[in-house]
């Protein structure tokens, strides 16, 4: 049995029920997410990539509207009376 695992590592592994992990350190390679891509196909990740960049710009307009909308609000409200009993002259 022992001389069907091959290099001494695994014989010294063969004896473990948990062996060590390989761990890279860095950025991901970009292979990674091209096989993620190919795995789920161009059907999913297009519509998907399109949702995305259409939610974070209407995310971006939502919040330049509402920056817009809010400092005209107090702008207006600067120039007109704080009631109808009181008036600026």
């Amino acid at each position: 049995m022992l001389s069907e695992l091959g290099s001494g590592s695994d014989v010294a592994a063969a004896g473990k029920l948990i062996k060590r992990e390989h761990r890279e350190i860095g950025s991901v390679n970009w292979r990674v997410y091209i096989s993620h891509i190919r795995a789920c196909g161009p059907l999913v990740v297009i519509p998907t990539l399109l949702l995305m960049i259409t939610y974070q710009a209407l995310l971006v307009a939502t919040n330049m509207w509402i920056s817009s909308w809010a400092s005209h609000s107090t702008t207006w409200v600067s120039e007109q009376p704080l009631n109808s009993t009181q008036v600026r002259r």
